[in-house]
């Protein structure tokens, strides 16, 4: 079976936000401990680099599903899954 890679669209400058935002979040710890260890496993160069990354992946993986895509996921053994994002 023939595999693509794919590649999340470009944002132009149109869509870009013009500004930055400082937002202000509570997390249980567990989860902001899984964000540093995100940090440290990818090489981030921050915190924000890592919700960045997150959201174009979560944003391309929703846009994928609505038109139709399905992703998928290959195990070691060579079995395959399809992953439902939402």
């Amino acid at each position: 079976m023939a595999s693509a890679i794919l590649t999340p669209p470009r944002r132009t400058a149109a869509s870009a936000p013009a500004r930055k935002v400082r937002l202000n979040l509570e997390l249980p710890e567990n989860l902001k401990r899984q964000l540093d260890d995100l940090v440290t496993s990818t090489q981030a160069a921050s915190l924000s680099e890592v919700l960045r990354r997150s959201l174009a992946l979560f944003d391309f993986c929703m846009d994928y599903q609505k038109q139709g895509g399905r992703l998928m996921m290959e195990n070691p053994d060579g079995t395959r899954e399809v992953l439902r994002i939402l």
